[in-house]
């Protein structure tokens, strides 16, 4: 997110950037945690999955994926911390313990679910045709986005530390969001 950016250049970042305006203006000091791809995005490959081992999507950008077992021991740790009333209310940001591309995404998920796993990339004008039941209501545009809005993401060596820094412990990998929950 451009905190500098009247307007974000992928919608569902204006969404978030949105509500954090409308929380700072009505005169509230909101912890923010800001996390990039969160790993439960993979269960919108559910449908897919239980017709074949081939998981077609558009192919963003590297990114970070973050675990949200992470983001809830971050917001613990932060709200919890001895100096959180004192600090600035600056965001925090949370990433995964490695940049993951989707394919990398998708061979992950295969591992943890005992199958042999590919990724079809598609361009964004198919894929955004497509039904998208897991999109939850968000704009057509939405879905697929960001595949240029990462280009600024950190380096699995940054991931590392900043998680760390708000959780005091290293990320979780990122299949473990879905690792436990094989589809049906």
């Amino acid at each position: 997110m451009d905190d500098d950016a009247a307007r974000q250049s992928d919608p569902i970042v204006q969404v978030h950037a949105d509500m954090e305006v409308l929380l700072r203006d009505a005169g509230l000091r909101p912890v923010v945690l800001r996390s990039d791809t969160l790993a439960s995005n993979v269960r919108g490959w559910t449908a897919q999955l239980r017709v074949g081992d081939v998981i077609a999507g558009v192919d963003t950008a590297r990114t970070a994926v973050v675990d949200e077992s992470d983001v809830a021991d971050a917001a613990a740790a932060v709200l919890l911390a001895p100096h959180h009333a004192q600090r600035a209310p600056a965001p925090y940001l949370l990433t995964g313990p490695e940049v993951l591309g989707r394919a990398d995404q998708v061979a992950r998920l295969g591992d943890a679910l005992g199958r042999r796993l590919s990724f079809t990339a598609l361009p964004a004008g198919p894929a955004r045709s497509r039904p998208v039941p897991h999109a939850r209501g968000r704009p057509s545009r939405a879905v697929g986005g960001g595949a240029d809005r990462r280009l600024g993401a950190p380096t699995g060596v940054e991931a590392r530390h900043r998680s760390r820094r708000a959780a005091d412990r290293p990320p979780g990998p990122h299949v473990r969001a879905m690792g436990h929950r094989p589809c049906r």
